[in-house]
């Protein structure tokens, strides 16, 4: 899942079949009508992959915050500096 940070998207959590319903989202804090709609969007995407993607999509099991963003770049950290993306 990601969210709007400073103008920039970034990662807030990772998920497994757990995001996929407008209930779980909303316990999350995300609007019910936004929810649903994210729900619906989401079943619609899957029906367009193949059942092996989509499997492999949800072998993730369990919930892990990440919310991205909160710490500014390590010096020296491969991957410190690289901002907006």
């Amino acid at each position: 899942m990601l969210r709007r940070k400073g103008g920039n998207w970034v990662i807030w959590l990772c998920s497994g079949d757990s995001l996929k319903s407008a209930d779980s989202l909303q316990q999350m804090g995300v609007p019910h009508e936004s929810a649903s709609r994210l729900a619906k969007a989401l079943e619609a995407g899957e029906a367009k992959l193949a059942p092996t993607i989509v499997a492999q999509f949800s072998k993730f099991d369990g919930v892990v915050m990440i919310e991205g963003g909160e710490h500014p770049p390590v010096a020296g950290h491969p991957h410190g500096g690289h901002s907006g993306h």
